[in-house]
């Protein structure tokens, strides 16, 4: 009895997460998705008439096929420049897709070697209501066809009203339209059935530090067919789900290295890196490894620092007055001068956009590969400064630099640690100093045989030391605050001991005294 109770148990637990067992792991090296010719969207109102005309006139009697109307348009977006690019993608009403939605797409990467680029710039794809105002958009746009879409999906509580077709006849149209673009499809000739698909499953990537498989948290993930499209966000094991929104033929997956406020680029590319599936119903279970686990590792960093963190800042957040936060991913590249990655921001031709942007290397100057934990740790380093900047934009250039670099080499440490425990750094005096650790933990004496002369690097001395007494006094948050209005370490610390007196003034001069050679 106990045996049988075990089995049904283990059947019906099994049976839960039939889904996300599918298909296996799908591992790629270098894999970029092709595109077809475009062949017409096949919702284009021509072609709804053409099938509505082609049926038997006993279904279609009392039906004016030609006063059909248009629902919708299907757009092409054209710019071309970084400032057009940008406004498309502020219209937080468009759902751009960077690739046609009327041709065929095999699996794979969008984003490396784009081959709809204007002037270096993507071009993007959306359908939009028929009232919707496209003149003054901001760049060049095209309406490549009217489409019409039953009123079972459409938005508008008019769309029912509005129609001259019966439901029944909507849903048989649909049907049809559904069954003559899956039959030529990747289903084997498989007729559209009413079977309803719940699109779920796992995005996880290779982590070369853990020398394991971990779930991708934070990604937007996207399920689509012709007109449905539902999102979700994956968590801490890489799951995403869509509720109990379902399909009832084929769909894609769209995985989004970008979220509202910041993108991951490959190398200098000006494209969204993104990775869109076969047109199926198999759940999906993407396993990102090699290059693409240092995009993954990026991509983890970022959305953590903007969408998890509760005790500091976040860095600048995606607005009218601040373009999206750039991360360019250089996966096979060593910087000129062996930096990790660095950090600037650009100022676009419309003033008022403020351009953030950061680089990251996937090699030390050695050639060496930096592990997913270094990569981890060199975004949250660069995303320190664009939060630093987002304190002040006016006072931050005026900031000395190696009190911009021990801010963000303190939290570097802080956060990092959070997700490596074992991740460590190097320190030097009056550079990338341990001010903040000093500052956090507890009382020990402290040695540093590196020193920051000029911007030629750290050069080696007698190892310094000091006693450190401060004992963790104060709080990574706090010294965030302290910081604020700062562009010296004297002022630095005259905030900090006037904000938390906590310690008396030579046992908080300490650390500030042998960090930055005072």
């Amino acid at each position: 009895m106990k045996k049988a109770l075990f089995v049904f148990l283990f059947s019906v637990l099994s049976s839960l997460f039939l889904h996300a067992e599918l298909c296996p792991f799908q591992t790629f090296s270098m894999p970029v998705a092709t595109f077809g010719e475009q062949t017409g969207h096949p919702f284009a109102i021509n072609r709804v008439k053409d099938i509505l005309y082609s049926l038997p006139t006993e279904v279609v009697r009392n039906i004016d096929i030609s006063s059909l109307k248009p629902t919708h348009y299907y757009v092409r977006f054209m710019p071309s420049s970084r400032e057009e690019m940008e406004l498309i993608q502020l219209r937080k009403e468009l759902n751009l897709y960077p690739y046609p939605l009327d041709c065929e797409i095999t699996e794979g990467f969008v984003g490396i070697n784009n081959p709809f680029l204007i002037n270096g710039f993507p071009q993007f794809w959306a359908i939009v209501p028929i009232d919707y105002i496209i003149d003054g958009i901001g760049c060049s746009v095209a309406i490549e066809s009217e489409l019409w879409c039953p009123s079972f999906l459409c938005e508008s509580e008019n769309a029912a009203k509005e129609s001259i077709l019966t439901k029944n006849m909507e849903q048989l149209l649909y049907d049809i339209i559904c069954n003559s673009v899956e039959t030529d499809s990747t289903d084997n000739g498989s007729q559209r059935n009413t079977s309803s698909y719940y699109p779920l499953g796992y995005v996880r990537y290779q982590d070369d530090t853990f020398n394991s498989i971990c779930g991708l948290q934070g990604m937007e993930v996207e399920a689509y067919s012709f007109w449905n499209s539902y999102t979700g966000i994956s968590n801490v094991n890489g799951y995403v789900s869509f509720g109990s929104n379902s399909f009832n033929g084929s769909f894609r997956f769209r995985l989004k290295f970008y979220r509202d406020d910041f993108s991951i680029k490959v190398e200098d590319s000006t494209s969204d890196l993104e990775y869109v599936t076969d047109s199926g119903t198999n759940s999906l279970n993407v396993l990102f490894s090699g290059d693409y686990s240092k995009y993954s590792a990026a991509f983890y960093a970022a959305q953590r620092y903007y969408y998890q963190l509760l005790d500091i800042p976040r860095p600048p957040v995606s607005s009218f007055w601040l373009a999206r936060l750039w991360i360019h991913v250089h996966p096979v590249d060593a910087h000129t001068q062996g930096w990790y990655g660095y950090y600037h921001t650009e100022f676009g031709v419309f003033l008022w956009i403020n351009r953030p942007t950061i680089h990251v290397y996937g090699k030390d100057r050695d050639g060496l590969s930096i592990m997913s934990s270094g990569i981890y740790g060199t975004t949250i380093h660069e995303l320190t400064h664009a939060m630093h900047y987002g304190i002040d934009s006016d006072l931050y250039y005026s900031i000395q630099p190696r009190v911009k670099e021990s801010l963000a080499r303190g939290i570097e440490l802080y956060l990092t640690t959070q997700r490596y425990p074992g991740y460590t750094v190097g320190y030097n005096i009056n550079r990338y100093t341990a001010l903040m650790r000093d500052l956090t933990d507890g009382v020990k004496t402290v040695s540093c045989s590196y020193y920051y002369y000029d911007d030629t690097g750290s050069t080696p001395i007698e190892p310094m030391t000091y006693n450190d007494n401060v004992n963790g006094s104060y709080t990574y948050a706090e010294l965030v605050e302290a910081i604020k209005t700062c562009t010296t370490p004297q002022q630095w610390f005259s905030r900090t001991y006037s904000l938390y007196n906590r310690v008396i003034g030579p046992v908080l001069y300490a650390p500030f005294r042998f960090w930055f050679d005072l």
